[in-house]
């Protein structure tokens, strides 16, 4: 079964957001895609994550388009996370 457009992309939300606020390391890229997409791809573990992320980019699956496109998500969503934390603090 092929990986759809949407799970390639989600994939690569998780790299590119641990990499950017976390680690690389390959288990937590794993938990953020898991807690993301509890009920997708079941079977998969954090090195046949790792190993989708690599095929991915190796095959260029996904644009500089949609990489950039991603990125700009990322920072929407840290945004929105720094000021949901500065309102609980209030």
């Amino acid at each position: 079964m092929a990986w759809t457009r949407e799970e390639i992309r989600e994939v690569m939300w998780c790299y590119m957001h641990c990499r950017k606020y976390l680690t690389d390391n390959h288990k937590k890229v794993y938990e953020t895609w898991r807690q993301r997409s509890p009920d997708c791809w079941r079977y998969m573990d954090a090195k046949k994550v790792i190993n989708q992320k690599n095929s991915i980019m190796k095959n260029k699956k996904i644009t500089e388009t949609e990489t950039e496109e991603i990125k700009k998500e990322i920072q929407e969503d840290q945004r929105r996370h720094t000021n949901k934390s500065e309102d609980e603090q209030l």
